[in-house]
């Protein structure tokens, strides 16, 4: 019984053109298989799943015009094809079912055994324009020809044999059987499968007598008989009416028969591509290039430590130079190395390294509602909105700032800030310089809007750390220089939200200890909305580093010192930067202002509790005791706090003592002595001087370092 999709295609008419032996094209419908995984049309193979021998029979012409391309897997299920209006809906069904299991395969592949990501995005044959053509081949569809770019027509059934024909085949099969036969026979969906079901249709042919002719250059080959079932009986047909029913080349019949006749009637497995010459690196060496790419130094994304995994070494190096370095240290240990092909495949598969440093920040938040499903947008919707506005309106009020301190007679003085990316030192095209761990050198950057004017502060870590206690020292230096040239000014500051550098209790207290000591009448921090923290900082950072890169490439930086005058002339119009050179006995211990003047981050005046991570402005006003904060953009309504609360029992146990009056605290430098670096970054950073790579010229500077 024929299913639903095939009686649309069943031809009554006597005047058609098939009975008119007239070729009629058929698309391949879905997969007529039974429960039990047999199909309905096609006998029984005894080999279903072998595979077949090598024959160029991809690139052979048949009665539909040239065709390319190679086997395809058992399990694809091809849809139908554009000719194809009778079985459109059920071939879409069909494919997307196959391509959803497929799917769902992937998915519990990927879960069950999880790779490290690498750089590369990992390969999808399946998506691959030649494998998408094979598989179309392999069904009968319509395909294009990935080598000669030709759009090749379907498969469609020929003509019955003549009726001079002295099998008959035509009195044993109808119509309406031969399309069922060419249907299931495409269905297949799989070259190894096609020449499974014709060694199953052919079977040698013993004649009575033959004349031998001897001294023939080509034996006369044995013939074959060719059979097709109908109604579970094996019928003898005609090689002609087998090639037309199928829509088959005689190229197809020949390769089936020469193969069965070399391996004892069993087809052999397909070897192209199978080989077993295909050339495999050793483990011992895939070991040493792992080792050799672990052992070059690495950092974290400046910018973007919250979203991103990857890894990153310096911009002057690529994957070519260091393929270079890794044959010379293979050279020195007398071991073989592996070509640039196998050290770029290792690189970008294994590891997840970058080669320069992402500077512009990207919102998560953002990111996240952008490709979220639609019925997750609805939820994700409000909150989105609110992070849109309060973008905006931060945007708007800094902009508004900006514009009235260029007024004359304002006294706001707008200023951004930000630490700039780590500068390593040395610095050099040198390869030995990626192989060595270096010192870091930190600049922080303050650009003052009103008069048009960067100051960069800069120490190494031997000198002092980045977190709240070195950025703090530095906007405090900043505001007496500040006070001392524009005494009773209003001091805003923008900057991004990083609560370990200045959006801290320890900066806070240092803005109201200021504000108390200095001529400044207040002190405004505003803080950008995360994710869209962008400001002139960015600016004076991308104009140092394309300085940074131009130089290195003229020579190598070996101290810090070099970075400084780099950094003087970075600038080609307008102010140059202004180079503070830190020490660390210039860092001030905010930590023990915080405490000696019990400065609070607990409650305001209400009694409701501060959260500093939600606070977008705070404000400190001179001769006032209390500080006043909000967390929102959207209203001018500030909450209140006091700053400085007395000492309590509670106080006491955390160990502070008691209250200092604020006119009597006196600050205290942060370090006593230099930073001790790490031993291994000082004994990579002395190596480099033994071997003259750093001139020894500089030899004093790296044995100072503790």
């Amino acid at each position: 019984m024929l299913s639903r999709g095939k009686k649309l295609v069943l031809l009554t008419r006597p005047t058609s053109p098939i009975e008119r032996n007239e070729a009629v094209e058929f698309s391949v419908p879905p997969s007529d298989i039974n429960q039990n995984g047999s199909n309905s049309v096609l006998p029984n193979l005894t080999s279903p799943h072998s595979n077949t021998v090598i024959d160029d029979e991809n690139s052979t012409e048949n009665q539909t015009g040239c065709t390319t391309g190679t086997d395809s897997s058992d399990d694809f299920k091809p849809p139908s094809s554009s000719s194809s209006s009778s079985n459109s809906s059920s071939s879409s069904s069909s494919s997307s079912d196959s391509s959803s299991e497929n799917e769902a395969v992937d998915d519990q592949e990927s879960t069950s055994s999880p790779k490290t990501r690498g750089r590369k995005r990992t390969r999808n044959p399946n998506s691959w324009k030649k494998n998408i053509a094979k598989k179309l081949r392999n069904s009968g569809n319509e395909y294009r020809s990935i080598k000669t770019g030709k759009t090749v027509q379907a498969r469609k059934i020929g003509p019955s044999c003549s009726g001079k024909c002295r099998l008959a085949c035509s009195s044993h099969f109808t119509q309406e059987k031969r399309i069922q036969i060419f249907k299931s026979y495409w269905e297949l969906g799989s070259i190894e499968r096609h020449r499974d079901f014709l060694n199953s249709c052919i079977r040698p042919l013993e004649i009575a007598s033959r004349r031998i002719k001897t001294n023939r250059r080509y034996p006369r080959q044995g013939n074959s008989a060719f059979y097709l079932l109908n109604d579970s009986q094996s019928i003898r047909v005609c090689k002609t009416f087998l090639i037309n029913t199928l829509g088959i080349s005689p190229r197809t019949i020949r390769t089936v028969i020469d193969a069965s006749k070399l391996n004892d009637g069993i087809i052999p497995e397909d070897h192209r591509g199978k080989h077993g010459k295909h050339c495999k690196l050793d483990n011992d060496m895939i070991k040493a290039v792992k080792d050799h790419i672990e052992s070059i130094p690495k950092v974290e994304s400046h910018y973007l430590r919250a979203n991103t995994s990857r890894l990153f070494i310096d911009g002057g190096l690529t994957i070519a130079e260091l393929h270079r370095n890794y044959k010379e240290v293979q050279k020195q240990n007398n071991k073989p190395a592996v070509n640039y092909d196998a050290y770029q495949r290792i690189f970008n598969h294994d590891f997840n390294i970058g080669f320069f440093r992402p500077k512009k920040d990207l919102c998560d938040q953002c990111v996240a509602y952008k490709n979220a499903p639609e019925q997750e947008k609805v939820k994700l919707y409000a909150s989105y909105k609110i992070h849109q506005e309060e973008k905006s309106l931060s945007r708007i009020e800094k902009d508004r700032d900006m514009k009235e301190c260029q007024d004359p007679q304002s006294t706001k003085i707008v200023c951004t800030y930000d630490l700039q990316a780590v500068l390593p030192c040395p610095l050099g095209i040198s390869s030995a310089f990626f192989y060595k761990s270096r010192l870091n050198c930190y600049n922080f950057t303050i650009s003052n809007a009103k008069y048009r004017e960067t100051t960069c502060y800069f120490w190494h870590e031997g000198l002092g750390n980045r977190g709240s206690i070195e950025i703090g020292s530095c906007v405090y230096l900043y505001l007496l220089e500040v006070a001392n040239k524009y005494p009773g000014c209003d001091v805003i500051f923008y900057s991004d939200n990083c609560c370990g550098q200045q959006k801290n209790r320890f900066v806070f207290a240092m803005y109201y200890f200021a504000v108390t000591k200095l001529n400044i009448n207040s002190i405004r921090h505003n803080f950008l909305v995360r994710g869209h923290t962008q400001n002139e900082g960015d600016t004076a950072h991308s104009v140092i580093e394309k300085v940074i890169t131009r130089a290195k490439k003229s020579g190598p930086i070996y101290i810090p010192e070099q970075y400084i005058s780099i950094i003087q002339g970075a600038k080609k119009t307008g102010k140059p930067f202004l180079v503070k050179e830190m020490n660390y006995s210039e860092f001030v211990d905010l930590k023990a202002l915080a405490d000696n003047i019990n400065f609070n981050m607990t409650k305001n005046i209400n009694g409701d509790a501060i959260k500093i991570s939600e606070i977008m402005s705070i404000k400190f006003i001179k001769n006032c005791a209390n500080y006043q904060y909000r967390t929102t953009y959207k209203t001018e309504n500030w909450e209140e706090a006091i700053a400085m609360i007395e000492s309590n029992r509670h106080n006491l146990h955390r160990g502070r003592g008691n209250v200092t009056s604020i006119n009597e605290v006196a600050l205290k430098p942060a370090y006593t002595s230099k930073i001790a670096i790490t031993e291994r970054k000082k004994r990579d950073l002395l190596s480099l001087v033994d071997t003259n790579i750093v001139p020894r010229y500089y030899e004093k500077f790296y044995r100072d370092l503790i």
